[in-house]
């Protein structure tokens, strides 16, 4: 058995003031640390959301804008864009002086959509929300709007642009 003389018993474990201080500091780091994780977390899912939108945005402005270039002639019908695209020879070429395929380009439900006339539309973008094309001669302006969330954050992004046709008949 130990024994403590009077003089030991006063040093021995640590005393509750400092406990209640060890507990505050404790505290403290522990909430700043909570802190930086949310806020890491919500910069996280913000910035995922907004690099979601800026490449839906793009990535189908770029497709749209790369599949009307070739067109013959552009006009808007019923809200869609109309492009007629020249003929196709026998060698896969085109002939700029003849009329083949007419496509019609269109927003429905966030879906940017082809519908090759006598054909079935085919989705070409997704997340979209809104759009608008405007044929002027042989430049067509082509905005669209795209949107994404992540968790509890959502960002939208519109990207703008013109094409002009280069096989339009003067």
């Amino acid at each position: 058995m130990i024994r403590y003389s009077k003089r030991d018993r006063g040093r021995r474990g640590v005393t509750l003031a400092e406990v209640v201080v060890t507990a505050a500091l404790l505290t403290s780091v522990l909430t700043a640390l909570v802190a930086l994780s949310t806020s890491s977390s919500k910069e996280w899912a913000r910035s995922s959301a907004q690099l979601e939108a800026d490449s839906g945005a793009s990535l189908a402005l770029q497709r749209l804008a790369v599949e009307i270039r070739d067109g013959i002639a552009a006009s808007m019908q019923s809200g869609a864009l109309e492009v007629v695209m020249p003929a196709v020879n026998a060698e896969g070429d085109y002939n700029r002086y003849l009329n083949g395929q007419t496509n019609q380009y269109y927003v429905q439900d966030g879906v940017l959509y082809r519908d090759p006339v006598g054909a079935p539309p085919t989705a070409l973008a997704s997340g979209l929300t809104d759009h608008q094309f405007v044929v002027a001669g042989s430049e067509v302006r082509l905005s669209l709007t795209a949107q994404a969330t992540e968790g509890t954050e959502s960002a939208e992004t519109t990207y703008a642009t013109h094409v002009y046709l280069r096989n339009r008949n003067q």
